[in-house]
């Protein structure tokens, strides 16, 4: 397949350390300001993106995961829409992802900075450090910004404390990988912002460093302290000589998180063994079976099943597929709901020069748009029927007086129409009177 030469411009510029597309997490979007905002608007559905080559042809593993976190991150543009991150939302499932663990350190940050703030700096500390060693075990499946705020309570409780050497250790520790991170000023400010200064000025006179990064299987994305930084294998040159944590990340396989430390003296060398994503295989299969019905009206059969396979194993109600072109052509979106694979929108839109980012979330713009999330209530029910139960007709006053002046007239209208009583016979031998009715 023939890539187009905008992408290849984009991957190319992937290599650097600081590239134009590099975010601030190993997701497709920044990790911290994912929660941003998360409440002001309702999450109306959660999503997947597929990438499909067009031609039926399978994509390269470096031009899939570009369109795929440049997709992924237009999605995010919309707050209704919440996108899965199917290896995680896999690993997740099979309990691969330690949540005890990502709990307890949460619940040692919250207790220590709550120690902290009431001037308890010592018994803080003892919490912030433990909290600060098991968030960078399991960095991998936590904000990178908790980790950064542990550091900075940790070196802040030391400031307290009075231990200014080991708070500018911590602080310095943090600014090293992430060096726009802002001091909290509502923390014993008298006392931390001080030598929150002297690390800041420490941190800039740290010598250079490199870390060499490579994968099995190589073609991993790879992220240094949340910035992106290429594919693997892949150098990245210029961080400051300190601890440093690279991400590991590829589809199908499970993200791996490390610490490095990066000396003046020599390059830094990492190697990461990714292993499958459990459920991987399913997936892949659930992708296989729905490739034939994208773009279709309504899927039926196998391509049915196929999409409800893929919203059972991922927890989505929407399948949002990208179709790469090969060569220049537009890039073909459709959105699916797994429910019977209804397609819901399709848009399309052309690539050229143009930065994948602002094309794909224009493409996103206009499917979305299709998409009506509002809820239509029914019309209220007509209000119930009354009957009023009424009387019989036979049991009313009425009936029975016509029924008795009926019964009257019709045996004294004959008599009174007759001009004289009509004679009377009488058997013999009886004796028979004479009755007389008048009125």
């Amino acid at each position: 397949m023939r890539l187009p030469a905008a992408l290849v411009a984009v991957m190319v510029a992937a290599a650097a350390v600081t590239p134009a597309w590099a975010d601030d997490g190993d997701g497709p979007a920044s990790e911290d300001a994912a929660d941003d905002d998360a409440s002001a608007v309702r999450v109306e559905a959660r999503a997947a993106v597929i990438v499909l080559g067009a031609d039926g042809e399978p994509l390269p593993a470096t031009m899939r995961a570009t369109l795929q976190v440049s997709m992924e991150r237009a999605l995010e543009t919309d707050r209704r829409i919440q996108v899965v991150d199917a290896d995680e939302e896999l690993a997740e499932r099979s309990g691969r992802i330690p949540t005890d663990v990502v709990s307890e350190a949460r619940g040692l940050v919250s207790a220590g900075e709550e120690l902290l703030r009431r001037g308890q700096a010592a018994a803080a500390r003892a919490r912030l450090e433990a909290a600060a060693v098991q968030l960078a075990r399991v960095l991998a499946w936590t904000q990178k910004q908790e980790l950064a705020h542990a550091q900075f309570l940790l070196g802040a409780a030391h400031a307290v404390d009075g231990d200014d050497k080991a708070a500018i250790a911590a602080f310095v520790a943090l600014l090293a990988w992430r060096p726009d991170f802002i001091a909290d000023p509502t923390i014993a400010p008298a006392e931390v912002l001080p030598v929150w200064e002297k690390a800041q000025a420490k941190v800039g006179k740290l010598p250079g460093g490199s870390i060499e990064i490579s994968s099995a299987p190589d073609g991993a994305m790879a992220y240094v302290d949340g910035r992106f930084v290429g594919f693997t294998p892949t150098v990245v040159e210029g961080l400051p000589a300190a601890t440093h944590y690279v991400t590991v990340r590829m589809h199908g396989r499970v993200r791996a998180v490390e610490p490095v430390t990066v000396s003046s003296k020599k390059p830094a060398s990492l190697r990461v063994s990714l292993e499958a994503t459990p459920g991987a295989d399913l997936l892949d299969a659930a992708i296989d079976g729905i490739a034939p019905a994208v773009g279709q009206a309504r899927a039926r059969g196998a391509a049915r099943a196929a999409f409800g396979d893929l919203g059972e194993l991922l927890a989505v109600q929407h399948a949002v597929v990208l179709l790469a072109p090969d060569g220049d052509g537009p890039y073909r979106a459709h959105v699916h709901d797994v429910d019977g694979g209804t397609r819901l929108a399709s848009a399309e839109v052309e690539l050229g020069e143009r930065d994948p980012e602002e094309a794909f979330a224009e493409l996103v713009a206009a499917l979305y748009g299709q998409i009506s999330f509002e809820v239509i209530e029914p019309p209220p029910p007509p209000p119930p029927r009354v009957v009023r139960r009424s009387t019989p007709f036979y049991k009313r006053w009425w009936f029975w007086t016509a029924v008795g002046a009926t019964v009257v007239a019709g045996v004294a209208i004959p008599l009174l129409l007759q001009d004289e009583p009509p004679a009377l016979s009488c058997p013999a031998g009886d004796s028979c009177g004479v009755v007389i009715l008048r009125f």
